[in-house]
């Protein structure tokens, strides 16, 4: 499949429009019409890095980008070129006739669309410089197939933020869409809060052994309505995260026991046991908790978002606020 830009170009008269082609000329005294003017094209690819399918101030120049100036209806290549590095190509020397502008889906990869790409046909004057602007984007996909793709796939999510990159100091951020959640790890520090929909860009990769999306990057397409649900589970549900199929997802347990407490980088964690199993709860450090966290307490509830834990199998449940924890001594 090709998408294209039609350019429509008259062999006598004129037109309006964003594309403009070369015109007509004929030799005096004699019937014979000889076409010899030419135009050209020149046009601007951006990359539409926030997926609204269109050219805004948020975008950047797409550069290296494959374009081709086809015939029209044939499809036949008249000529090829590339976007600079200030997303910009140009096409001289078109012949009068009419063209379509493409870009090939072979070319872009599985990865990139064209978004933005007007297919009316226009009629336009001679010798005259015809003006495209397009986009590329990345594709969105959903959080189950993200959570499926090899690592390094730059792509779209959109999904309800359970946490987002200014909850802890790490700059995660965590996502839900239906009955699968990923977490995005370096995002940008923005505003985000929980219940929060949004569009996030970034690429796929791996973290203790779970899908993560890398160098997120989100942009909210609405703002908060109501809190996410958390998932009622044990503690040995969330230490094990059911298999890994809620990984990064919000759960909440009730009634553990604390069994001990220590530090790591100075976060708190407390081991936690409802009866089913030990479940480590970690408190950041960057966050005000309670002070009775200690061996012997006991937790109302917690709930919080499951973390990975690098080199095992197990998960932790990390907390977003205070009000997150109830703990009694």
């Amino acid at each position: 499949m090709m998408w294209i830009k039609r350019i429509a170009v008259p062999l006598c008269g004129f037109g309006v429009g964003l594309f403009t082609l070369a015109g007509c000329g004929e030799t005096s005294g004699s019937s014979t019409l000889t076409i010899e003017a030419t135009g050209a094209v020149e046009g601007l690819v951006y990359r539409d890095l926030n997926g609204n399918g269109l050219a805004d101030a948020q975008d950047e120049p797409a550069d290296g980008v494959p374009v081709q100036l086809l015939t029209w209806g044939s499809g036949a290549v008249v000529a090829e070129t590339e976007s600079d590095g200030d997303g910009r190509f140009t096409f001289t020397n078109a012949p009068v006739g009419t063209y379509q502008v493409g870009v090939g889906f072979n070319d872009l990869g599985d990865t990139l669309q064209v978004v933005d790409l007007d297919s009316t046909a226009l009629v336009i004057p001679a010798d005259s410089m015809a003006t495209a602007v397009f986009g590329v984007s990345y594709k969105i996909f959903t959080v189950e197939e993200a959570r499926q793709l090899p690592v390094g796939t730059p792509l779209f999510i959109e999904a309800v933020a359970l946490a987002g990159p200014l909850t802890w100091a790490d700059r995660s951020g965590h996502f839900r869409e239906d009955d699968f959640a990923i977490r995005a790890t370096g995002m940008a520090i923005d505003a985000l809060f929980p219940g929060d929909t949004v569009r996030l860009r970034g690429r796929t990769g791996t973290t203790a052994g779970q899908p993560v999306i890398a160098d997120g990057k989100a942009y909210v397409l609405a703002g908060f309505s109501s809190s996410p649900l958390p998932l009622s589970v044990s503690t040995a549900e969330a230490a094990g995260a059911r298999g890994g199929a809620i990984d990064a997802d919000l759960v909440r347990i009730q009634s553990g026991v604390v069994a001990d407490t220590f530090r790591i980088d100075g976060d708190l964690v407390a081991t936690v046991n409802d009866g089913s199993g030990i479940l480590e709860i970690v408190l950041d450090k960057d966050v005000a908790w309670l002070d009775n966290v200690a061996p012997g307490a006991t937790f109302g509830f917690a709930i919080g978002l499951l973390v990975p834990v690098e080199g095992s199998s197990l998960w932790q449940l990390k907390p977003r606020t205070r009000f997150d924890i109830s703990v009694s001594p």
